[in-house]
């Protein structure tokens, strides 16, 4: 019997209604717009004042788009933990934010998107000024035997079956001949399930060294024309000032967007594969 793949249908696009944000709204509609999913568009107010107010910008910035199925919500309350909660609560497929990248003090909007990340359990979709339209069609996969794998396979499986991707695996250089053999076997194992879903593949020629590895995933991505870079962010890594090593890819100059999945909350994600 062949597996279910389950579609995203369900999407939180938390707002602050600035120009910026625009770009996860109508991102989220190229997500969602082939199942007529739902779109939930979040505002968080600090206080009451103005209600009526933030009501009107509320609507009016939901009808920047012709797409109908969007639900508009308005909640008071802590930003990263109201976001999570608020996801859990619609139990949406995944959460489409936008960052103005890392251009000095920033809100939640800009380099504080590792914050966001690391509340949830939900993937988080981030996206800069570019909107990938009619689906992410070139996926680039990079592989770290650090990364919990499995997860991350089975969130590039649905959206290759969504949007009939190729997956490109982009495996990290392994120095030692047992993080050498680590390496092939979880490529061996990817490839196997990839294969099981019939999904479109090919894997990188292996790096010989280990320099920067974020640094060369994006000039990989410019060389095969990536139009999503999938990753796993390891919250215990993160400085409160300095971040983390996923902020060069999520502010990546290229605007490709940037799905992560926090790494140990990363086996209750959403995306799974059943059959």
């Amino acid at each position: 019997m062949e597996a279910k793949i389950e579609k995203v249908k369900n999407v939180l696009v938390p707002t602050d209604l600035s120009e910026v944000c625009e770009k996860a709204l109508y991102q989220a509609v190229e997500v969602v717009k082939e199942q007529n999913g739902s779109i939930h568009l979040l505002h968080i107010i600090e206080d009451e004042k103005n209600s009526a107010e933030v009501d009107q910008k509320l609507e009016a910035f939901a009808k920047k788009t012709d797409y109908t199925n969007i639900t508009l919500i308005k909640r008071k309350g802590d930003i990263y933990k109201t976001i999570n909660e608020v996801a859990e609560e619609l139990d949406v497929d995944l959460i489409i934010m936008a960052t103005h990248g890392k251009k000095g003090v920033q809100k939640i909007f800009g380099s504080f998107a590792l914050k966001v990340i690391d509340s949830t359990e939900i993937p988080v979709l981030v996206v800069q000024s570019k909107v990938v339209e009619n689906g992410f069609r070139n996926i680039l996969f990079p592989v770290s035997l650090l990364d919990e794998d499995r997860q991350k396979t089975a969130i590039a499986i649905k959206l290759a079956k969504m949007f009939d991707s190729k997956i490109h695996i982009y495996p990290r250089f392994e120095s030692s001949k047992v993080g050498e053999k680590q390496m092939i076997n979880t490529i061996l194992q990817i490839k196997s399930y990839l294969n099981k879903y019939d999904i479109q593949y090919e894997v990188a020629p292996l790096e010989t060294n280990t320099d920067n590895f974020q640094k060369k995933i994006l000039n990989y991505s410019k060389e095969i024309n990536a139009d999503l870079i999938l990753i796993i962010s390891d919250s215990s890594n993160h400085l409160p000032i300095l971040g983390g090593k996923e902020e060069t890819l999520l502010f990546n100059e290229l605007e490709i967007p940037v799905m992560c999945i926090e790494d140990k909350k990363s086996k209750k994600a959403r995306f799974s594969v059943t059959g």
